[in-house]
């Protein structure tokens, strides 16, 4: 790109234009590394290098967010720096595997290029599509999602939202399955039993830990009020004692709903 190129794209003149644009570029950093404390667990849950599920989880929050700060009566997420934007929404500024800032340039131009709600809104509907693959789906198709969400993050599921848990999923909020009496209901109202009993068989797993048998356990009785064998647990020197891992999982809801 030559000079006046960049100048332009960063609108500004001189050669304090180059400066300019790498405090800009840098700024994330500079602000995570100088205010750690405000970037840490739990309140800023994805970090460091994405998994696709988190990908979608990050995506999911971050669009939700635009979408209602793009919206005619709303500018909230516009009107705060993009760094202390995602910290708002649980999303650590240095996060690799997904560019949050190419998908905040490209729903802030489609916003600009059409001219009604609903056309915009649509237009972010395509957008996603390929991240958010199903509008229906049946109770079994459903059931191995929420199992193989287990399988891969079993631990990180049970601090999730109902809406961070769809959106790992791959599937839209809105998403419909056929649940029970051949009723469709959207995934959304029927995630926590689904997850409930992913969790439940996990139990049974020959390959799980300590640590998750006794979240497992504390999460099913206190959240989802599912009664388990409890196996007694010994907790080595330097692991979470079982007081812990009940503060963690039996906690209040996750903020990011």
């Amino acid at each position: 790109m030559k000079a006046e190129a960049l100048q332009k794209a960063v609108g500004v003149q001189g050669e304090e234009s180059y400066d300019a644009f790498y405090l800009r570029h840098i700024r994330p950093r500079i602000t995570t590394d100088a205010y750690p404390e405000r970037f840490s667990l739990p309140k800023v849950d994805i970090r460091d290098h994405l998994s696709p599920e988190e990908v979608r989880i990050a995506i999911a929050r971050f669009v939700e967010a635009l979408t209602v700060s793009l919206s005619p009566k709303h500018v909230s997420l516009f009107g705060v720096p993009k760094v202390e934007s995602w910290r708002r929404l649980g999303i650590h500024p240095m996060v690799t595997g997904v560019d949050l800032d190419f998908l905040w340039v490209k729903m802030r131009k489609i916003r600009e290029s059409v001219t009604g709600w609903t056309e915009f809104l649509d237009a972010v509907d395509t957008m996603l599509s390929p991240v958010f693959d199903r509008d229906s789906l049946d109770l079994e198709e459903a059931q191995s999602r929420a199992t193989k969400l287990i399988e891969s993050h079993t631990l990180e599921v049970m601090k999730w939202s109902a809406k961070d848990q769809v959106a790992a999923m791959g599937v839209r909020h809105s998403t419909v399955t056929v649940y029970q009496n051949d009723r469709e209901v959207p995934v959304y109202d029927v995630v926590g039993k689904l997850i409930a009993q992913a969790l439940k068989a996990r139990l049974t797993d020959d390959t799980i830990t300590a640590e998750e048998e006794a979240a497992i356990t504390v999460f099913l009785t206190s959240k989802c009020q599912v009664q388990v064998a409890k196996k007694p647990q010994a907790f080595s020197k330097g692991t979470e004692s079982e007081e812990d891992i009940i503060r963690h999982y039996a906690s209040g809801d996750n903020e990011h709903q």
